[in-house]
């Protein structure tokens, strides 16, 4: 996700530096956008945004049960799987 952040950064440099608004999806879509023709660019920006989302609703359910920090997340971060559409990048 880091390198995704610093390409979009790189080739946005302008956008960023002139206080253009960015949305998180929109910086994860860069690979795909950098690459139309690829099917694993494409695959990549789907796979973390999707990635992110599921990340985003669990936090959202902690929150809702008074956990402000996701504090079951924090511990088991090195053991966390993100699966999609029968692919996991990152497994332990």
């Amino acid at each position: 996700m880091m390198e995704a952040i610093f390409s979009y950064a790189e080739h946005h440099m302008k956008d960023i530096i002139l206080g253009e608004k960015t949305i998180f999806e929109m910086v994860l879509n860069n690979y795909k956008d950098q690459f139309p023709k690829s099917s694993d660019a494409k695959f990549l920006s789907e796979y973390l945004i999707a990635y992110y989302q599921e990340r985003c609703k669990l936090m959202k359910r902690d929150i809702d049960n008074g956990d402000k920090i996701s504090s079951h997340l924090i511990d088991k971060d090195n053991s966390y799987s993100f699966e999609y559409k029968g692919k996991s990048l990152f497994k332990n």
